[in-house]
């Protein structure tokens, strides 16, 4: 299981704290759109590593227009050389909202294989039209293929989507115990087989909001969690200092791979 970390909202911090996780042997740092665009901070992460996952955790999907997301993407996988996932959310968990971002993650996915396979580009949904790719306008292909995309699954509907459409899931705090397993995981099922895929073919990440970083309540964290989920996003205390944060950090990379901590210390402002 990967370790990822949840970037702070300091542009002008950024780059040197992702230079620092990265050296600490997280897999993965993510950028959540809280205080400012995502994107930005996840531009100057990659600029200042080398190997580690960058992603979203997660974009608004609905202010931007499918054409827009599909150029951030495929900018930031091509300055990557590959490493960028792009993680999207609807406003609610609404049957309708769910829909919408299908079809979101569908124009993406025709728009990728207009510059990157030299498909013509023809996609007609019942929200979105991406009919005309003119040459100017066309960037090429990254070198390193499509982001992979992941969507925040607040409910069973956006489970069910992902398990369609996406390559990775970000459940929420209500994706915790019987809900994990008797709601979440059978809708991303349902999903995956419309799709016509197995379930090693979607990530799954869950949050977990730790006391502490003690490696006993990591070890605690694994034993409930490892056998379902692909990724846990350990969040420490509110108020934790910096300090804290990276014992945190250090405490889940000493557990090793297998306590599966994605570790989403920067987000405490979010806490309730």
């Amino acid at each position: 299981m990967k370790i990822d970390v949840l970037l702070g909202a300091d542009l002008a911090g950024a780059g040197p704290q992702a230079h620092k996780l990265e050296a600490l042997g997280c897999h993965g740092l993510l950028a959540a759109e809280f205080e400012g665009d995502p994107f930005l901070l996840l531009a100057l992460a990659v600029q200042h590593t080398e190997t580690v996952e960058v992603g979203s955790c997660v974009a608004v999907a609905y202010p931007r227009s499918p054409m827009h997301l599909a150029q951030v993407g495929h900018d930031l996988q091509t300055f990557s050389k590959g490493r960028f996932l792009l993680g999207l959310g609807p406003e609610s968990g609404s049957p309708l909202e769910s829909a919408r971002i299908r079809e979101v993650v569908l124009a993406l996915r025709a728009i990728w294989r207009c510059w990157n396979e030299g498909v013509a580009l023809d996609f007609h949904g019942e929200f979105y039209r991406h009919n005309l790719m003119t040459p100017y306008f066309d960037p090429g292909p990254t070198g390193y293929g499509p982001p992979r995309v992941f969507l925040a699954a607040a409910g069973e509907a956006m489970a069910e989507v992902a398990g369609e459409v996406a390559d990775g899931m970000f459940l929420d705090g209500l994706g915790h115990g019987d809900n994990l397993r008797e709601v979440f995981l059978p809708a991303l099922h349902r999903g995956l087989s419309r799709s016509s895929r197995i379930r090693s073919d979607v990530e799954v990440s869950l949050p977990v909001f730790a006391r502490t970083g003690d490696p006993s309540e990591l070890d605690q964290i694994r034993h409930r969690y490892g056998d379902v989920v692909d990724r846990v996003r350990l969040v420490p205390p509110v108020g934790a200092g910096p300090d804290a944060w990276a014992d945190t950090v250090r405490a889940a990379l000493a557990a090793g791979p297998s306590a599966g901590v994605e570790i989403a210390g920067m987000a405490t402002r979010m806490l309730v």
